[in-house]
């Protein structure tokens, strides 16, 4: 049985919906399930719900839920006791029966541009770093930061290193790090390894 997830609240219109604080296909799939639920069969006053890694949140318009819900104290207790119950009775779509999508890569130095110093720093050739990071399927457990970022996992342990100790001013659309993806131009801390061609619409 799945413990209940803990709600607190964020603000005064949204809450935060945890089930866990590991990064984790199964509480990935439950973040998502929640959001799905919400979304088909919303409340009163329900706005929109994001998953994350492990957990969602849910944004209300505050006073169409106190208007709708006088019984609860307050909005908190009214949404809380909505997404409580969603979140105990969830159908769960496993991420093996998700679509999978190519992206070509370009590892060219001209788009690489950390992929020599992290197999250095890995102790791998170039061809080494590409075959690892290229042989699994990355599942995306959220898009955020950016419109169309994708967070993706799980990275390898021989190509995982920390992030630059000094964040590139501006990396161009398309490059990618390890586990991470964006379709903007961006300030980042993060070892691009290539460019994805692969358009976000």
């Amino acid at each position: 049985m799945s413990v209940p997830p803990i709600i607190r609240p964020l603000g005064e219109s949204a809450v935060v919906v945890e089930f866990g604080n590991v990064i984790s296909d199964d509480l990935n799939d439950r973040a998502i399930a929640l959001t799905e639920a919400l979304t088909s069969n919303p409340f009163s006053g329900f706005i929109e719900a994001c998953p994350s890694y492990c957990s969602t949140t849910v944004f209300y318009d505050l006073i169409t839920v106190r208007r709708s819900f006088p019984e609860f104290a307050t909005g908190f207790s009214a949404v809380g006791s909505f997404v409580k119950n969603a979140a105990l009775n969830l159908a769960i779509r496993r991420s093996e029966n998700q679509p999978i999508f190519d992206v070509p890569v370009d590892f060219s130095s001209r788009h690489g541009l950390d992929l020599e110093s992290v197999a250095v720093s890995c102790g791998l050739s170039v061809s080494d770093v590409i075959e690892i990071f290229t042989s699994p399927v990355y599942r995306v457990y959220m898009v955020g930061f950016l419109p169309g970022f994708a967070y993706m996992g799980e990275v390898d342990e021989r190509i995982r290193l920390p992030r630059r100790p000094q964040p590139r001013v501006k990396v161009p659309k398309g490059l990618g790090s390890s586990t991470k993806s964006g379709p903007w131009a961006r300030r980042s801390g993060e070892n691009p390894h290539g460019h994805g061609q692969f358009s976000v619409r």
